[in-house]
Protein backbone atom coordinates (compact mmCIF):
# COMPACT_ATOMS: atom_id res chain seq x y z
CA UNK A 1 0.00 0.00 0.00
CA UNK A 2 2.71 2.61 0.95
CA UNK A 3 4.25 1.61 -2.83
CA UNK A 4 0.96 2.40 -4.61
CA UNK A 5 0.72 5.95 -1.96
CA UNK A 6 4.01 6.83 -3.12
CA UNK A 7 3.31 6.48 -6.54
CA UNK A 8 0.24 8.45 -6.65
CA UNK A 9 1.56 11.32 -4.42
CA UNK A 10 5.41 10.98 -5.86
CA UNK A 11 7.82 13.32 -4.12
CA UNK A 12 4.33 14.96 -2.20
CA UNK A 13 4.20 13.31 1.30
CA UNK A 14 0.94 15.13 2.11
CA UNK A 15 -0.08 13.48 -1.07
CA UNK A 16 1.55 10.53 0.02
CA UNK A 17 -0.60 10.04 3.78
CA UNK A 18 -3.95 11.82 1.89
CA UNK A 19 -4.08 8.34 -0.37
CA UNK A 20 -3.24 6.74 2.38
CA UNK A 21 -5.54 8.09 4.89
CA UNK A 22 -8.18 7.66 1.78
CA UNK A 23 -6.97 3.68 1.69
CA UNK A 24 -7.16 2.77 4.88
CA UNK A 25 -10.72 4.47 5.78
CA UNK A 26 -12.33 1.87 3.31
CA UNK A 27 -10.99 -1.15 5.68
CA UNK A 28 -12.14 -2.34 9.15
CA UNK A 29 -10.25 -1.05 11.88
CA UNK A 30 -8.85 -4.48 12.81
CA UNK A 31 -6.98 -4.22 9.35
CA UNK A 32 -6.19 -0.37 10.59
CA UNK A 33 -4.94 -1.89 14.05
CA UNK A 34 -2.54 -4.79 11.61
CA UNK A 35 -1.30 -2.14 9.69
CA UNK A 36 -0.43 0.25 12.44
CA UNK A 37 1.31 -3.04 14.06
CA UNK A 38 2.88 -4.05 10.79
CA UNK A 39 4.36 -0.64 10.58
CA UNK A 40 5.56 -0.29 13.91
CA UNK A 41 7.47 -3.97 13.20
CA UNK A 42 8.78 -2.03 10.25
CA UNK A 43 10.23 0.79 12.02
CA UNK A 44 11.84 -1.22 14.69
CA UNK A 45 13.42 -3.70 12.24
CA UNK A 46 14.89 -0.81 10.76
CA UNK A 47 16.67 0.21 14.35
CA UNK A 48 20.46 -0.34 13.23
CA UNK A 49 23.87 1.47 13.39
CA UNK A 50 24.31 1.94 9.92
CA UNK A 51 20.27 3.28 9.36
CA UNK A 52 21.14 5.67 12.12
CA UNK A 53 24.46 7.07 10.72
CA UNK A 54 22.78 7.47 7.15
CA UNK A 55 19.73 9.01 9.24
CA UNK A 56 22.52 11.82 10.61
CA UNK A 57 23.72 11.89 7.01
CA UNK A 58 20.54 12.71 5.20
CA UNK A 59 18.27 14.20 7.48
CA UNK A 60 21.03 16.08 10.11
CA UNK A 61 20.58 14.63 13.13
CA UNK A 62 20.51 11.08 14.47
CA UNK A 63 18.53 12.02 18.01
CA UNK A 64 15.49 9.64 18.61
CA UNK A 65 12.83 11.44 17.17
CA UNK A 66 14.56 12.27 14.12
CA UNK A 67 15.62 8.45 13.26
CA UNK A 68 12.12 7.61 13.79
CA UNK A 69 11.20 9.50 11.35
CA UNK A 70 14.14 9.04 8.69
CA UNK A 71 12.99 4.90 9.46
CA UNK A 72 9.44 5.74 8.12
CA UNK A 73 11.08 7.99 5.13
CA UNK A 74 12.91 4.64 4.10
CA UNK A 75 9.56 2.88 4.13
CA UNK A 76 8.06 5.15 1.98
CA UNK A 77 10.55 4.53 -0.68
CA UNK A 78 8.99 0.95 -1.16
CA UNK A 79 9.71 -2.44 -0.10
CA UNK A 80 12.79 -2.63 -2.54
CA UNK A 81 14.16 0.31 -1.13
CA UNK A 82 13.59 -0.71 2.39
CA UNK A 83 14.89 -4.28 2.09
CA UNK A 84 18.15 -3.10 0.36
CA UNK A 85 18.29 -0.05 3.48
CA UNK A 86 18.33 -3.11 6.64
CA UNK A 87 21.09 -5.22 3.66
CA UNK A 88 23.47 -2.15 3.28
CA UNK A 89 22.46 1.66 4.82
CA UNK A 90 24.65 3.15 1.55
CA UNK A 91 22.06 1.85 -0.93
CA UNK A 92 20.44 5.14 0.43
CA UNK A 93 23.38 6.64 -1.27
CA UNK A 94 21.10 6.20 -4.59
CA UNK A 95 18.09 7.46 -3.36
CA UNK A 96 16.67 10.95 -4.84
CA UNK A 97 15.98 12.77 -1.35
CA UNK A 98 12.80 15.06 -0.49
CA UNK A 99 10.85 16.35 2.46
CA UNK A 100 14.50 16.43 4.21
CA UNK A 101 14.37 13.20 4.63
CA UNK A 102 12.15 12.73 7.53
CA UNK A 103 8.23 11.58 7.30
CA UNK A 104 6.38 12.19 10.84
CA UNK A 105 3.28 11.84 9.49
CA UNK A 106 3.43 8.37 8.23
CA UNK A 107 4.27 7.35 11.56
CA UNK A 108 0.80 8.35 12.56
CA UNK A 109 -1.36 8.00 9.68
CA UNK A 110 -3.17 4.46 11.00
CA UNK A 111 -3.35 5.78 14.49
CA UNK A 112 -5.54 8.76 13.09
CA UNK A 113 -7.47 6.99 10.68
CA UNK A 114 -8.40 4.29 13.35
CA UNK A 115 -9.44 7.40 16.07
CA UNK A 116 -11.28 9.05 13.31
CA UNK A 117 -13.39 5.35 12.81
CA UNK A 118 -13.83 4.16 16.05
CA UNK A 119 -13.33 7.67 18.59
CA UNK A 120 -10.94 5.38 20.35
CA UNK A 121 -6.95 5.79 20.36
CA UNK A 122 -4.69 2.82 19.27
CA UNK A 123 -2.98 1.83 22.41
CA UNK A 124 0.82 1.62 21.21
CA UNK A 125 1.89 0.31 24.38
CA UNK A 126 -1.08 -2.07 24.95
CA UNK A 127 -0.32 -3.73 20.96
CA UNK A 128 3.82 -3.75 21.31
CA UNK A 129 3.36 -5.64 24.58
CA UNK A 130 0.55 -8.22 22.98
CA UNK A 131 3.27 -9.02 20.06
CA UNK A 132 6.38 -8.79 22.64
CA UNK A 133 9.21 -6.63 22.67
CA UNK A 134 12.23 -8.28 21.08
CA UNK A 135 13.05 -7.97 17.31
CA UNK A 136 12.07 -12.05 17.04
CA UNK A 137 8.73 -11.17 17.69
CA UNK A 138 8.92 -8.02 15.70
CA UNK A 139 9.37 -10.62 12.70
CA UNK A 140 6.79 -13.02 13.65
CA UNK A 141 4.21 -9.86 13.37
CA UNK A 142 5.24 -9.36 9.78
CA UNK A 143 3.81 -12.74 9.09
CA UNK A 144 0.50 -10.94 10.38
CA UNK A 145 0.76 -9.29 7.17
CA UNK A 146 0.80 -12.59 4.98
CA UNK A 147 -2.74 -13.05 6.84
CA UNK A 148 -4.31 -9.45 6.69
CA UNK A 149 -6.00 -7.45 3.75
CA UNK A 150 -2.68 -5.68 2.89
CA UNK A 151 -1.79 -9.33 1.12
CA UNK A 152 -4.77 -10.38 -0.29
CA UNK A 153 -5.43 -9.78 -4.28
CA UNK A 154 -1.44 -9.00 -4.22
CA UNK A 155 -1.26 -6.20 -2.13
CA UNK A 156 1.03 -5.58 0.90
CA UNK A 157 1.70 -2.51 3.14
CA UNK A 158 5.20 -1.77 1.20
Amino acid sequence: MIGKAKKYGKRDKNAIVDWLWDFLKTIPPEQIENFHIIMRAYIELADKPGLRIASDIMAGSCSDWIFRDFRAWVIAQGKSVYLAALKDPDTLAKVRPFGECIFERLNYTAAGVYEEITGQDIDDMKMLISIGSSKQNYKETLNMEKESIFKKNGRSIL
